[in-house]
C-alpha cells in the first residue's frame, strides 16, 4: 500500500496491474515510488523517461529529494548513489556496489547531473531569446559575446542586464567617447607612418540611391571617415575628385600615401587630376577589382563564353523552376548550385565549378523519371537543359576552362581576404600564370589568349611604382 507520508503519490495513479501512471504526462511505470520521483526530476536514470509536463514547483522539489535520497549514508549492500562512469571507452551508466570503483575513470555525482541540466536550461533560455530577436547564430562566435559570458560568469548571482534607456543613452555614449579616444590615437600616428584614404560608390538598389563612402587605413587599423550621398553614380570625375581633394586637406596632404580606389572611368580620370595637384600622394587601383576585370574579360573570350552561357541556362531554368529544383535537390542530396552575381564576374565560374562538382548527379537527374515529368510541363525548356547536361562537350571544355581560371580565382580570395596582401600580389600573378601555361600543357594557342589579358589589366591598373 502507498505510505501516506509520501507527498509525490498525489502526482501519480495506482492501475489495475499494479503500475504507477503519471498525472502530468501519462506515462507508466513498474516499481514504486522512487523510481516516480526520479522521472517528476527529469532525471534520466533506473530506466525512467524524464516528464516533459511537470510543473517547475513539482519538479524542483523532486530535485531536492533525489539529490538528498543521494546524500544518505550507504546500507550495507545497497548502492550508495547514481553515479555515471566516464571511462576510457565513453561515458556509460555505472551500478556497482559500495566498495566497486572504475579504475581510471571519472565519477560524477548526482549533484553534476543538477549542474549539466542548469547549463542546459541556460542553453535554451540562450536560444530561445536569439531566436525570438533575429539574433544570428554566428553571435556565438563572437569574441566580444564570449567575454561577456566570462564577465557575467565572473560576476556571479545578482547581475541584470541595464534597461534599454541606458543602453541607448549611457552606454551609447561611452562607445563614442571610445570611439572618439580610438580614432584620435589612430590620427596621432599618420604624420609619423602615413595613411591611406580608400574610395569606393556603394548603391542603393532598393532606393536608387549612390555613396561615395571613404575610409582611411594605417597600420593600427581602418575607419570609415565620411559618405556623400549622390543622385546617380557620378560619370565624371570631378564631383570624386573634389570629395577625395577635401578628405586629402582634412587630414594633411602630407600625412597621406597613397589613395586605393576601384577601376572605373570615373576614378582613374580623378586619380590623374589628383596625381596633378598633389605630387607626394600615389594612386593605386584596388587589386580585387582588377582580378575580378581579369576574370570578365576572360568570359569574352568566344570558347569560354560559350560554356558560361550555357552555365547560367542551366542555373537559371532550374532556380526559376521550382518542380525541377526539387528533383535536382534530390539528385544532389540537398546541395545547391551556385548562382552568378551580376558584379561579382568570379561569381559566374564559382557557378561553373559547382555544376562540374554535381556532374555525376545531374547526369543521373536528366535521365530520371522525375525529370521525365518536368519535361511534360516545360516541355522544350526542360529538353534545351537535358541537352546541355548530356553534353560531352559541356563538360570538358567546362573543366578546362575551371583548370585555366582556378589559379586567378585563388589570387582574388587571397587580396579580397583580411590583413595586407598587396606585397605577394605580383608573385601570386606570376605564379597564376605558370599554373595557366603548365593546365595548358604548354601550348601557346591556349595559355596566351589569358596572359594577354592579365598582362593588359596588370599594366594599365596594378602596376604602380610604390610597390617597388
Amino acid at each position: 500500500m502507498p505510505k501516506a507520508k509520501d507527498i509525490f503519490w498525489q502526482y501519480a495513479q495506482v492501475q489495475e496491474d499494479g503500475k504507477l501512471a503519471c498525472n502530468f504526462c501519462g506515462e507508466q511505470y513498474t516499481g514504486g515510488i522512487t523510481r516516480f520521483k526520479y522521472h517528476l526530476a527529469c532525471l534520466s536514470c533506473h530506466d525512467v523517461a524524464i516528464c516533459h509536463q511537470v510543473p517547475d514547483n513539482v519538479k524542483q522539489m523532486a530535485e531536492k529529494v533525489v539529490e538528498g535520497m543521494n546524500e544518505k549514508p550507504t546500507k550495507k549492500g545497497k548502492m550508495s548513489s547514481f553515479r555515471i562512469s566516464s571511462s576510457a571507452s565513453g561515458p556509460h551508466l555505472g551500478s556497482s556496489g559500495s566498495n566497486s570503483s572504475t579504475k581510471g575513470g571519472q565519477l560524477q555525482t548526482i549533484s553534476n547531473m543538477f549542474r549539466k541540466q542548469e547549463k542546459d536550461n541556460i542553453d535554451r533560455l540562450l536560444f530561445k531569446a536569439m531566436s525570438m530577436n533575429n539574433l544570428p547564430f554566428n553571435l556565438l562566435r563572437s569574441n566580444d559575446f564570449k567575454n561577456f559570458v566570462v564577465a557575467v560568469s565572473q560576476h556571479g548571482p545578482g547581475y541584470f542586464p541595464p534597461s534599454s534607456e541606458t543602453a541607448r543613452k549611457r552606454l551609447l555614449d561611452d562607445a563614442r567617447k571610445e570611439v572618439d579616444a580610438y580614432i584620435e590615437e589612430m590620427k596621432s600616428t599618420w604624420a609619423h607612418y602615413g595613411c591611406t584614404i580608400m574610395s569606393d560608390i556603394w548603391k542603393d538598389t532598393i532606393r536608387n540611391r549612390s555613396y561615395i563612402n571613404l575610409l582611411v587605413s594605417c597600420p593600427i587599423g581602418t575607419i570609415f571617415w565620411k559618405a556623400k550621398h549622390v543622385e546617380k553614380v557620378p560619370k565624371n570625375a570631378e564631383l570624386i575628385t573634389e570629395f577625395l581633394s577635401s578628405t586629402i586637406e582634412e587630414i594633411g596632404p602630407k600625412n597621406v600615401i597613397q589613395i586605393v580606389t576601384n577601376n572605373g572611368s570615373n576614378y582613374r580620370r580623378a586619380k590623374l587630376i589628383l596625381e596633378e595637384r598633389y605630387s607626394n600622394i600615389f594612386t593605386t587601383s584596388c587589386a580585387a577589382h582588377c582580378i575580378d576585370l581579369m576574370l570578365e574579360d576572360i568570359d569574352t573570350l568566344e570558347n569560354v563564353a560559350s560554356i558560361m552561357t550555357k552555365a547560367r541556362q542551366i542555373v537559371k531554368f532550374i532556380y526559376n523552376k521550382q518542380q525541377a529544383l526539387d528533383v535536382m535537390r534530390t539528385y544532389t542530396k540537398g546541395a545547391e548550385l551556385k548562382r552568378p552575381s551580376a558584379t561579382r564576374f568570379a561569381s559566374h565560374f564559382t557557378c561553373l565549378h559547382s555544376i562540374l562538382k554535381q556532374e555525376e548527379n545531374l547526369r543521373f537527374m536528366v535521365a530520371s523519371n522525375d525529370w521525365r515529368l518536368v519535361e511534360e510541363v516545360e516541355k522544350d525548356h526542360a529538353r534545351d537543359i537535358t541537352h546541355l547536361i548530356q553534353n560531352e562537350d559541356f563538360w570538358n571544355m567546362g573543366k578546362e576552362i575551371i583548370m585555366f581560371v582556378e589559379p586567378l580565382v585563388k589570387v582574388l580570395k587571397m587580396v579580397d581576404g583580411e590583413g595586407s596582401t598587396m606585397g605577394y600580389l605580383y608573385e601570386a600573378l606570376d605564379r597564376a600564370k605558370e599554373a595557366i601555361k603548365a593546365a595548358s600543357k604548354d601550348k601557346k594557342e591556349q595559355y596566351i589568349p589569358y596572359w594577354k589579358i592579365i598582362d593588359r589589366r596588370w599594366a594599365r591598373n596594378l602596376h604602380n611604382p610604390l610597390l617597388f
